[in-house]
């Protein structure tokens, strides 16, 4: 017994004469049904075992769209058993309960439906959150297996370490090929020419000098 039953119930009931009010709680009725039947449709939809989540988005959708439909029109009855002058008094009591029972139970359904619809929401933004983690932890790991190998790191010191030995030898050559003479002196002979070698013997003359200050 649901809300379109209990309209199809109370028209039979009550609306006897074709006014502009009974044409309205007609128009709900037929609202009702149309609505209920499509509904139905996506309801099965969601209950087949073939389902996909966006099946199940979009029936809770059209669920909550449907209910909030036979809602409006419920209310719009209810408003005119209470404003119109000839079903104020002619609907009895019990029908008003029965009407606001009717009420209450579709504005529950859609509180339901709304709730299961933000809880997948959340459902989905920790799934999110989750497939982010876990990217950022394969990103991660990727660069984990990235390093070098502990041979390549050793290679690696060890190329460091020979251009750091290169450098200092090319240092010491720059150094030892600075000839500094030992008193302040003035150059008055070279007796090597570039590219000539020479030996560290007193013999090997390489430049001839002469004191500023005599010794």
């Amino acid at each position: 017994y649901n809300a379109l039953d209990f309209v199809k119930e109370f028209i039979k009931e009550y609306v006897t004469i074709d006014d502009d009010d009974g044409r309205k709680i007609r128009e709900a009725r037929d609202k009702i049904e149309s609505t209920e039947e499509t509904a139905k449709l996506y309801l099965e939809i969601a209950q087949s075992d073939s389902v996909s989540d966006e099946d199940v988005e979009k029936a809770l959708l059209v669920m909550r769209d449907s209910l909030e439909i036979i809602l409006n029109n419920l209310e719009m009855i209810r408003g005119i058993v209470d404003e119109s002058a000839v079903y104020k008094t002619k609907v009895s009591a019990a029908d008003r309960v029965s009407l606001d029972t009717q009420k209450a139970n579709i504005n529950s359904a859609l509180v339901d439906v709304i709730g299961s619809q933000q809880t997948i929401s959340s459902m989905k933004l920790n799934i999110e959150m989750a497939q982010t983690k876990l990217q950022e932890a394969e990103d991660n790991l990727d660069l984990v297996r990235a390093k070098a190998r502990q041979v390549d790191i050793d290679l690696y010191e060890t190329q460091i370490k020979q251009a750091q030995a290169r450098v200092r030898l090319y240092e010491n050559q720059i150094e030892n090929s600075i000839m500094r003479s030992p008193v302040k002196s003035q150059v008055i002979a070279v007796h090597k020419r570039e590219g000539e070698m020479a030996q560290a013997i007193p013999q090997d003359v390489v430049i001839s000098l002469l004191p500023v200050v005599p010794f």
